[in-house]
């Protein structure tokens, strides 16, 4: 470049720019401004013009065919399209190709001869020497290839739910054990113990035979919902208790009401309160003196006592008096007897309350 700088602008023009095309004028103008200046010379875009008016017949009779420029991947045939960003260019780009293998394909075994004509040439024996074993063969050849897709569907399979069986039979085997050491160390008989065996065994076929049946893409399911529950935020912890209270009743105990004799210290329980103030009360103010009752001789309370008596065995008298006075209605004689006595008792017994 600093050898083309030191060139003078005729040198430039002459050995240079009348041999540079369109484009390349466009990268040499961005180098400096000398070389901007040449570029957009006038005489420079006529020149070549005229050039080209006059080199145009001898290069269009020059220039390859579109064969050629096919093979050269110069130019794109209108059954090849340019790969492109759109998803559906892409998808034609690729299925162009094979869509016209497939129909070059078809065409060719439309037009192939019929098997009667390659007999008649000779390339193809007759029907009837064809072995006799062929459909027997043909059968062989169809259970072959059902078995060999049936084997490979099994092993994708099973190679899924193996890692899930081995699991499986570990833990039953150690059930196993476990059952087996356990009948050991209590003592039981071998029977009891062949018999868990045999039921653990039975489980374990039983839990393989599952899990064998389940089609694998259930037990993706089961075990992805089992792992997405697994990898979940556990759920919030419920807040906790208060803590328990040493007294709960909130019944002053002794050591409270020695601090409240001791200190004005308050407490918070609303009958510990209650109780430090039946305190201070009764420290503060003493309770008036209780009326005495007057005693009572002997003889009043005798007299009470007989009283009491009394007047309840006049009640049972006169109610036996009475129920004999309706039960013997006929004689009047008979009812004046009986209310002598009666009348005699209740004297009596008044005068002895007076």
């Amino acid at each position: 470049m600093d050898r083309l700088s030191a060139l003078p602008d005729e040198l430039l023009w002459l050995i240079l720019l009348a041999h540079l095309d369109i484009s390349d004028w466009q990268t040499l103008a961005l180098v400096s401004h000398r070389f901007r200046s040449l570029v957009q010379d006038p005489r420079l875009h006529k020149s070549r013009r005229l050039l080209a008016a006059h080199s145009l017949d001898d290069a269009l009779a020059n220039r390859p065919s579109p064969v050629d420029l096919y093979r050269r991947n110069v130019l794109l045939s209108p059954n090849r399209l340019a790969p492109g960003a759109e998803p559906n260019r892409t998808y034609m780009l690729l299925t162009l190709p094979r869509r016209q293998s497939r129909d070059r394909l078809a065409r060719a075994l439309a037009n192939r001869p019929s098997r009667e004509e390659l007999c008649a040439r000779g390339l193809v024996p007759p029907a009837s020497n064809i072995g006799v074993y062929a459909a027997q063969t043909i059968k062989r050849l169809e259970r072959r290839s059902v078995e060999n897709l049936l084997a490979s569907f099994l092993n994708t399979r099973a190679s899924s739910s193996i890692a899930v069986i081995a699991i499986q039979r570990r833990t039953n085997a150690e059930k196993i054990e476990e059952l087996a050491t356990t009948d050991r160390s209590v003592g039981q008989s071998s029977s009891l113990s062949f018999n868990a065996l045999r039921r653990q065994a039975l489980a374990e076929k039983n839990g393989c035979e599952y899990f064998v049946r389940t089609s694998v893409s259930a037990l993706v399911s089961m075990y992805s919902f089992t792992a997405a529950l697994l990898a979940a935020p556990p759920p919030p912890r419920a807040p906790p208790l208060p803590p328990k209270l040493a007294n709960p009743n909130c019944n002053p105990t002794e050591q409270d009401i020695t601090q409240s004799k001791s200190s004005n210290s308050t407490l918070t329980s609303v009958s510990a309160i209650k109780r430090k103030f039946e305190l201070l009360a009764q420290q503060s103010y003493s309770a008036p003196p209780c009326p005495k009752t007057p005693q009572r001789s002997f003889v009043e309370c005798r007299k009470k006592y007989f009283l009491s008596s009394d007047i309840s065995l006049v009640k049972t008298i006169s109610r036996s008096a009475s129920s004999s006075s309706l039960s013997s209605e006929t004689s009047s004689g008979s009812c004046s007897r009986a209310q002598g006595p009666v009348a005699a008792l209740r004297q009596h017994f008044i005068s002895l309350s007076c």
